[in-house]
């Protein structure tokens, strides 16, 4: 009966603004602070290191999502990048943010867009009159 009692003793209740919760005291030294962190909440910024043995842009791009819980969303295509291969300058990233990585690989001329219910990404074009454009 005694250990019940600890266990739901006043570090385990919220804060008295209805806020979040107080902080617990584990043993002697250490408090926890009993809420998820930003990383748990936004996976996408979590900063990794990544080195890639893929062919393709796509390829890589599914990749670096692979543990974030974020997929591609297929069903509205991806522009071209499993026929771009990928560039030996995109195979490794040191201490990158995931969402800086699939930037990155990407390119400037896209517009990443996250469906955060779903957990999907796509793609759109900055400027869609860009499409077909060579440089020249």
């Amino acid at each position: 009966m005694l250990v019940a009692l600890g266990l739901f003793g006043p570090g385990l209740t919220t804060g008295t603004d209805g806020g979040s919760p107080d902080p617990h005291r584990i043993g002697r030294y250490v408090v926890v602070d009993p809420v998820a962190t930003r990383i748990q909440r936004e996976p996408l910024m979590e900063v990794v290191s990544m080195t890639f043995d893929s062919d393709t842009v796509g390829q890589a791009i599914r990749e670096a999502l692979h543990e974030t819980g974020y997929s591609l969303d297929e069903s509205l295509g991806l522009p071209g990048f499993d026929v771009l291969p990928l560039p030996r300058v995109h195979r490794t990233f040191q201490q990158v943010q995931v969402i800086e990585i699939i930037h990155a690989l990407a390119g400037p001329v896209y517009h990443i867009v996250i469906d955060p219910v779903l957990r999907k990404m796509t793609f759109h074009l900055v400027e869609p009159g860009l499409i077909g454009q060579g440089a020249g």
